[in-house]
Order: structure tokens, then C-alpha cells, then sequence
């Protein structure tokens, strides 16, 4: 009886260390594959933020060549009225030069 007491406790305790190893290697198994799937969706993500930050910067660009245009036109549109007005100042500063002459010229033959 003694024998087989020691037996079984050989095995049990044989199974009490296979059962920790196992035990063990399953914990390790499983903590690779959680971190396995956590750098996977971590570089996802990083793809994510890439795509998010070139889409930004595509998105800046376009608005920054739209302003630059924005006051490329403004500014065309302002030098063409402020030509304008140069144009029609000197019109009428031609006019007024003429009825000034000519007010004279009436002034002067009034007082002969």
C-alpha cells in the first residue's frame, strides 16, 4: 500500500507540474497573441492617422491655393477699378480744364 500511495502521489505530483507548465505555456501563448493583436491594431491605427494627416495636409493645400486665388482676383479686380478711376479722373479733369478755358474765354469777352 506504502508503494502505491507514493505512486499516486509521483503522479500527482507529476501532474501538479505538467498542469503548471501547461498552465503556463497557454498564459504565454495567449499574452503573444493579445500583444500580436494589439501592434496589429496599433499599426492600423497608425495607418489611420497617416491617411487622416495626408487628407489635412491635401485639404490645407487646396484651401490655401483657393485663398491665394481669392486674392489674386481681388487684387485683378481692384487694380481694374482703380484703372477706371484713373481713366475717368483724368475724363473729367480734361473736361473741367476745358469748361475752365472756356469760362475764362466767356469771362474774357465779357469784360471787353
Amino acid at each position: 500500500m506504502p508503494e502505491r500511495i507514493n505512486k499516486i502521489a509521483t503522479l500527482g505530483g507529476a501532474i501538479n507540474a505538467w498542469s503548471k507548465i501547461a498552465f503556463g505555456i497557454i498564459v504565454f501563448i495567449g499574452y503573444c497573441f493579445l500583444t500580436y493583436y494589439q501592434i496589429k491594431g496599433n499599426s492600423s491605427g497608425i495607418v489611420e492617422v497617416k491617411l487622416m494627416v495626408k487628407d489635412l495636409k491635401e485639404y490645407d493645400h487646396r484651401e490655401i491655393e483657393i485663398i491665394s486665388n481669392r486674392s489674386d482676383k481681388r487684387y485683378n479686380r481692384i487694380e481694374s477699378e482703380l484703372n477706371k478711376l484713373k481713366s475717368e479722373i483724368k475724363e473729367k479733369d480734361e473736361a473741367y480744364k476745358e469748361l475752365i478755358k472756356e469760362l475764362y474765354h466767356l469771362k474774357g469777352t465779357l469784360k471787353d
